[in-house]
């Protein structure tokens, strides 16, 4: 198989194994996760062996079928010798109803909400809905999320293990869909899209700072919804908002770091790398997003990055109407990370002195209320030392740089440090 066709045939496995497991379990019920992502498996592995000259007219449709196969050879030899064979061809022939696959394109992606839903459970903490919907929406393997993610393996499997049992324990809940359950659990979704999403732009630990393909299945996953008639009318201004913020973000990803996987600050990044076009999606999306009664926090984030996006330089940023914005933002989302961004901008917008005095007493706060993480740590120590870089402060900047060096999330944000403090010797 050429490099080629291995490429394309990875590709197309992750882009269709959330809808062919979605299927499979839609059909059988949940309580065959494990032999269904493993039919997926297969499928997958078939496919390496038999696209070795060329992809198949329908290769959505043929890795469904392959699978739809082994799930059912799998579900027969699984079954003990007191269940009757009629139970078994119920099982077939609730998946067979399926054997038109992308015949229609709506219920393939209503199956694939109905389990990116069930996998944003409530009961289940953030991290573990990114884990359990990068493992079924996107056939990643346990080893890639927990390197991803900053993870031991281990803990990541267990994490993925309790979530599998979450949803075979509350699948019947959405045997009968209707809108007031799914408006109930819509928040978790975009929520754990958005926070999918952050992992793949900007990770929380790990090697590595970025992971694009996260961040690309995150909106992938987020433009599914809008085709699922799965999706509430009134939300759907909402998830318009979270798609305008991740493409505002995503047009700037491959100006956001050096070759070597050094972070780029945004006032160093090359303007010309931008993706122009994600960037007017972004504002066609943001547009759409008008359709909210009230603007939502997905609405005020994208308009800050809306504002950074469409700024010809850095120095021609609108920072008042950021810092506006930023304002109103706190109102809805009042947390330490809002407040270190509101900082910065109001370093450009009214100077850097007054946004150093609102730093200390944030960290004050911080400290205060017993939530200072090592992410947050790193952040506050950052952004005080640009501050006083700003100011002239040379030598308390440098001191602060060595503190932030000390809490540095990533490998990446600790050689950016690194970088930094060269400057100061």
């Amino acid at each position: 198989m050429s490099d080629s066709i291995s490429s394309t045939t990875e590709h197309i496995f992750r882009e269709k194994y959330g809808e062919i497991l979605a299927a499979l379990l839609r059909s059988s019920g949940y309580d065959h996760f494990d032999l269904a992502e493993e039919a997926v498996q297969v499928a997958f592995q078939r496919a390496l062996e038999k696209w070795i000259t060329g992809l198949p007219d329908n290769p959505g449709g043929w890795l469904y079928a392959v699978a739809k196969n082994a799930f059912l050879e799998s579900l027969r030899r699984t079954k003990t010798e007191g269940q009757k064979y009629e139970q078994i061809q119920r099982e077939v022939e609730l998946i067979d109803h399926h054997s038109s696959f992308e015949a229609n394109p709506e219920n393939v992606l209503d199956d694939l909400a109905a389990m990116i839903l069930l996998c944003c459970n409530p009961e289940l903490n953030p991290k573990a809905q990114v884990c359990i919907t990068l493992k079924s929406a996107c056939g990643f393997s346990v080893k890639e999320i927990a390197r991803a993610l900053g993870m031991q393996e281990e803990a990541t499997k267990k994490i993925i293990s309790r979530a599998k049992g979450k949803i075979e324990e509350d699948h019947e809940v959405f045997q009968e869909l209707n809108n007031e359950k799914i408006t109930e659990r819509f928040s978790f979704v975009l929520e754990a899209l958005y926070a999918m999403f952050t992992e793949g732009y900007s990770a929380s630990g790990g090697e590595s700072q970025l992971r694009k393909d996260i961040a690309e299945d995150a909106i992938r996953l987020a433009n599914v919804f809008l085709g699922t008639s799965l999706t509430p009318y009134e939300r759907k201004g909402e998830l318009h908002a979270l798609i305008a913020l991740m493409l505002f973000q995503f047009a700037r990803f491959d100006s956001r770091s050096e070759d070597s996987g050094l972070p780029i600050r945004l006032q160093e990044q090359d303007r010309t790398m931008w993706n122009r076009n994600l960037i007017h999606a972004g504002l066609l999306a943001l547009k759409e997003s008008q359709s909210s009664q009230s603007p939502t926090v997905f609405h005020l984030e994208a308009r800050i990055a809306a504002e950074h996006a469409t700024s010809p330089s850095f120095d021609k940023t609108d920072w008042k109407t950021i810092l506006k914005t930023y304002n109103e933002l706190l109102g809805l989302k009042d947390t330490p990370e809002v407040r270190t961004s509101r900082i910065v901008s109001l370093k450009y917008a009214k100077g850097w002195k007054q946004a150093l005095a609102e730093l200390d007493a944030l960290e004050a706060s911080m400290q205060k209320e017993k939530v200072m993480t090592v992410p947050r740590s790193f952040l506050i120590h950052a952004v005080r030392a640009d501050l006083l870089e700003a100011g002239g402060k040379q030598d308390e900047a440098s001191s602060e740089w060595k503190k932030a060096r000390d809490h540095a999330p990533t490998k990446a944000d600790q050689n950016f440090v690194e970088k930094k403090l060269d400057e100061f010797s």
